[in-house]
């Protein structure tokens, strides 16, 4: 039995049992795989999981080559996992769905330009696969006793879902 263990209290982020439900499954999955922290246990509010002696990641890490080879790797595995999810693409225009119509400037139309990147990406031969989109430098841990060479956790999952490729590569090179 672990010594220590890691205690996750779900935020805002997380609401609704059939969230609650597909996170403990993605979760457990990742695990399962080597992608992320072993799980313990859940309940209502919150997870036991794995505690793993690390750091997080600092932003100018990101641009180091061998830290960066790393990175693409676990994206890598990421990308290439097959989740017993809707495969649609509902990240990007969900998100962009909940935010508020505010017409700050008259002549810009959210809706408009929704309809244009969806038609740009439905005309971009970027593949839908399974993706964290948050990798960024506080969700990459640097592992302090690693199992082996690989020594980078991702963790944070509550995005992760099936979206564009191109999306959470892009998205990553945004936090250098």
């Amino acid at each position: 039995e672990p010594r220590e263990v890691l205690l996750r209290l779900y935020g805002a982020i997380l609401q609704g049992v059939d969230s609650l439900v597909l996170e403990s499954v993605m979760f457990a999955i990742l695990a399962e795989r080597s992608l992320g922290p072993q799980l313990y246990g859940v309940f209502p509010e919150g997870r036991l999981e794995q505690y793993l002696p690390s750091r997080p990641l600092k932003t100018q890490e990101l641009r180091d080559p061998v830290l960066s080879g790393a990175i693409a790797t676990r994206m890598a595995r990421f990308h290439g996992m097959e989740m017993p999810f809707t495969k649609e693409p509902r990240w990007l225009f969900g998100t962009m769905e909940r935010l508020p119509q505010m017409n700050l400037v008259e002549m810009y139309s959210l809706k408009d330009e929704m309809n244009s990147l969806r038609k740009l990406l439905d005309d971009t031969p970027s593949p839908v696969v399974f993706c964290h989109n948050d990798i960024q430098e506080g969700n990459i841990l640097l592992l302090s006793e690693p199992d082996s060479d690989d020594n980078l956790m991702l963790v944070d999952f509550e995005y992760s879902s099936y979206n564009y490729r191109g999306f959470d590569i892009g998205n990553h090179f945004c936090e250098w």
